[in-house]
């Protein structure tokens, strides 16, 4: 019998310029952040872990009728989409892998949406494809705003009877292309898809239709896929024609996250405390959250402060955030996230998981800049911690574990793969499809809320017939959707550490988490 105890050493990230950035100013003011032991310690980028579902988002509009951004005509697809977004966003590095994506259904608002209409959508769904992104997805009618600056506003304005033929014209294109998105939102109604103000929601009928576009949206896409909801006040009202699915496939979408610390906050925000904070809080860990802060617009909704940093790491932990948007406070928030840092024992302090490998770099001690730990942060960050493999008689016996250190679990579904990889060929051999659900691997334990890091652990023994030779052990996490599996783009990727590396084919199949090397 030959034994393995796998440890292979790697290079943990790419670095850039290392400055000292004293890690408590930033929430100096709130009064967190000071007495920082660590507060001196060298700050380092590390390269994005660029994963499916997760992460910061950028935004995008179209119309679908000719995919013309209505907030500026020269931009007509593809110009104006992720190519742009991630240069006026500095994110070409692979840190958004993600965009809401909105699409206006205006000039169909009292018609059907012709075969044109349909291969649009089509075509924006090519795209993310293309670039390895997936789509906070949003349908609206009302891209204007205020109705008196469009003076065919009453022939634009969405309709009941339409609203309804809409989703099931556009079905068979979302479930076609359902694994490009990683979140629909309930749109439809209203103002940019928000909800409100919209005739449609003034007379007696408003909740029935809110119920209609709900539980449309939830059969145009199978399940377990989520369909967020801007309020818990929205999803409470809801008559659902599945009452099962209103903690498991109705998610949030918060679009006014201010740390609970903006005068409107209260009914706005998820406030800390509140009745709606704490629903939230008590379905997050099953359903699919994202937010986005107030432009810093000179008006009563803008936000131009900066917000708590403790606070913001909370409620992305208590509410398991698996996408942000960096582009609304790119000036104000975002960008004082990437000039502030921080270290293990702020996160300690706050209870803020982590792994310890993340703030090591050539075996040394670093910081990370805020903006690198909430953008590595979102969503699931899977860690390997311990690794056992044995063979023998044809059999390998393997004992993995796992701990997931991001803010969420793995919402959307994938399939797990114990893999071998030919040293001489390269040749991917799927060994064995692992009876597991990634959607399991909570970060913490939820029921008691005690943000201690759980272990996850893979075990199990298969035959292995037919081969000999060196191989390196792996697994393979890939999307479901049959168009997907075999795209590494769309695999899951775990932290890189001593005990784990990456390996992509040449063709563009695989990324396997490789985790040992054994011998037959």
């Amino acid at each position: 019998m030959i034994s393995f105890i796998t440890a292979v050493s790697f290079m943990m990230c790419a670095c850039t310029d290392t400055t000292v950035i004293p890690a408590g100013d930033y929430d100096s003011m709130k009064g967190s952040g000071s007495g920082n032991p660590d507060a001196e310690r060298a700050v380092s980028s590390i390269e994005p872990l660029a994963n499916p579902d997760r992460g910061y988002h950028l935004e995008c509009r179209y119309f679908a009728h000719n995919l013309v951004n209505p907030f500026n005509s020269s931009e007509e697809y593809p110009k104006g989409f992720v190519d742009d977004r991630e240069i006026t966003y500095s994110s070409k590095d692979g840190s958004t892998k993600i965009v809401q994506q909105y699409i206006y259904l205006t000039r169909y608002a009292r018609k059907d949406i012709d075969e044109q209409g349909l291969e649009n959508v089509q075509k924006v769904f090519d795209g993310l494809k293309d670039k390895g992104y997936k789509a906070i997805l949003r349908f609206a009618y009302n891209w204007w705003g205020e109705n008196q600056y469009n003076s065919n506003w009453k022939d634009e304005e969405e309709a009941e009877e339409w609203i309804y033929r809409h989703i099931e014209r556009l079905a068979p294109v979302l479930q076609r292309n359902i694994g490009l998105i990683a979140a629909m939102q309930a749109g439809f109604l209203g103002r940019w898809g928000e909800w409100h103000n919209t005739s449609v929601l003034l007379g007696p009928n408003a909740q029935r239709v809110k119920n209609g576009v709900v539980n449309k949206l939830l059969a145009a896409i199978p399940e377990p896929y989520n369909v967020e909801m801007r309020y818990p006040s929205h999803k409470n009202a809801l008559t659902l024609d599945n009452e099962t699915y209103r903690t498991t496939r109705l998610g949030y979408c918060n679009d006014f996250f201010t740390a609970g610390e903006h005068v409107l906050a209260a009914g706005n925000d998820f406030v800390p405390g509140s009745e709606d904070y704490n629903q939230v809080m008590n379905e997050a860990h099953q359903i699919y959250i994202s937010g986005e802060m107030p432009y810093p617009e000179e008006s009563e909704w803008g936000l131009s402060d900066l917000i708590s940093r403790t606070g913001t790491l909370q409620i992305f932990r208590d509410h398991h955030y698996s996408a942000f948007d960096i582009t609304q406070n790119e000036n104000i928030n975002v960008h004082s996230w990437k000039n502030s840092s921080v270290t293990p024992s702020e996160l300690t302090r706050n209870r803020i998981l982590f792994d310890e490998s993340y703030f090591v770099e050539n075996g040394k001690n670093v910081a990370r800049t805020f903006y690198d730990f909430v953008r590595d942060h979102l969503g699931y960050r899977i860690n390997v911690k311990k690794v056992e493999l044995n063979t023998e008689n044809g059999s390998l016996a393997y004992k993995i574990d796992l701990t997931n250190t991001g803010f969420a679990t793995v919402i959307n579904p994938k399939e797990v793969y114990l893999v071998l990889i030919s040293e001489d060929s390269d040749e991917v051999k799927e060994l064995k499809k692992l009876e597991v659900d990634p959607r399991d691997w909570q970060p913490y334990d939820v029921a008691k809320n005690d943000y201690k890091v759980l272990t996850h652990t893979l075990d199990g023994t298969v035959e292995v017939t037919g081969i000999s030779g060196k191989y390196k052990v792996g697994i393979w996490m890939p999307e479901v959707a049959s168009d997907l599996k075999y795209n590494s783009k769309y695999a899951v990727k775990f932290a890189l550490s001593d005990l784990m590396t990456s390996w992509n084919d040449e063709a563009g199949k695989y990324a396997v988490n490789v985790i040992g090397e054994v011998s037959f």
